[in-house]
């Protein structure tokens, strides 16, 4: 029998841990923002990560710019008032696009949970659901000490990948409509200034990159705003879902070879004098599993400017779509 056809029937009483009124799985920007917002209506409220830092990918992926979203509120704009004051914009409804030190961040965001009263557990990564009665009762982690369990009132998936809510049986999709392809990956790195010229070097089995067109992208994309040498790059690209075992390895392994062979190409081609500083520990994923809803936003809600009764969350940032079949062009809005 393949591996495919075999499955096996696991049970085992799981101690309980921590008990709140409400438990946030997944410690990205959602999740720490949902964690705040809940601490400050007087709940007492946990916080899951599956790593060992805050932020999502903002951090454990070095996507470290803020893109312009057309306008500053909310937590965020308490994020840009308390870690980046100078980019604070006087009026709400101003793009900003702050570079930042997702190590920064990452302190940043433990002070922060402290300060609102947050339980924040790191290394603890959801693995299943109890349910009874119809009602989510606990989630199973896996922990440094084996599986335990968090009870609460209420939950908030906030894994990225909708993981909580797949579990519990809520329909969910994933990738577009036609094939289920989801954006491709791209795993960000930094490149330091060292101020004199450095020895472009590619390990074995990288590709040479020329050309422009040769390029995972298709392009050139990187920031150098803080007057520090630091060089954000976002120039690798590749193809699968991110929820994928296979295809997360695969990106995992590909990405790296491409982070050497950009870094190669950029070292050769105006940035002489930098040398490769930073590659996070994963790669960034844009997309996996969508929930559905009660209601699903559309491309006409988008661009015509809809406004709802019970909104949560605005901005007016572009339909940024990367290509799913992971081909070298820019991004699109299809």
């Amino acid at each position: 029998m393949g591996a495919a056809e075999k499955s096996f029937r696991f049970e085992q009483q799981v101690p309980l841990y921590d008990a709140a009124e409400v438990v946030v799985v997944g410690g990205g920007p959602a999740g720490t923002a949902a964690a705040i917002s809940a601490a400050r209506n007087g709940k007492r409220v946990v916080l899951l990560e599956r790593s060992g830092q805050l932020g999502g990918m903002g951090t454990l992926g070095n996507v470290s710019v803020f893109m312009p979203v057309g306008n500053v509120t909310g937590i965020y704009r308490e994020i840009i008032a308390e870690m980046l004051a100078d980019y604070l914009p006087p009026q709400e409804d101003v793009s900003i696009s702050p570079q930042y030190s997702p190590f920064l961040l990452r302190h940043y965001l433990n002070e922060k949970m402290k300060k609102e009263g947050v339980e924040v557990y790191f290394h603890v990564d959801f693995v299943g659901a109890v349910r009874e009665e119809g009602r989510l009762r606990a989630v199973i982690v896996s922990s440094r000490e084996g599986l335990r369990a968090f009870a609460a009132e209420q939950f908030i998936d906030c894994t990225g990948d909708a993981r909580v809510a797949v579990e519990c049986g809520v329909p969910y999709t994933t990738g577009r409509e036609e094939d289920g392809l989801t954006q491709p990956m791209t795993l960000m790195f930094m490149m330091q200034d060292t101020g004199k010229p450095v020895t472009p070097m590619l390990p074995e089995g990288c590709e040479v990159y020329n050309d422009v067109s040769d390029l995972p992208q298709g392009r050139r994309l990187y920031w150098e705003r803080n007057g520090d040498g630091m060089l954000l790059v976002n120039m690798t690209r590749v193809k699968g879902n991110g929820a994928k075992i296979a295809d997360v390895s695969r990106a995992e392994r590909e990405a790296l070879k491409q982070v050497f062979s950009v870094a190669h190409y950029l070292q050769r081609n105006g940035f002489e004098t930098y040398a490769l500083s930073h590659v996070p520990g994963q790669i960034g994923v844009r997309e996996t599993n969508q929930i559905q809803g009660l209601y699903t936003l559309t491309e006409d809600d988008v661009t015509s400017g809809r406004r709802f009764d019970d909104v949560v969350a605005q901005t007016n940032y572009e339909i940024d779509i990367h290509s799913p079949d992971g081909k070298r062009r820019p991004t699109s809005a299809k």
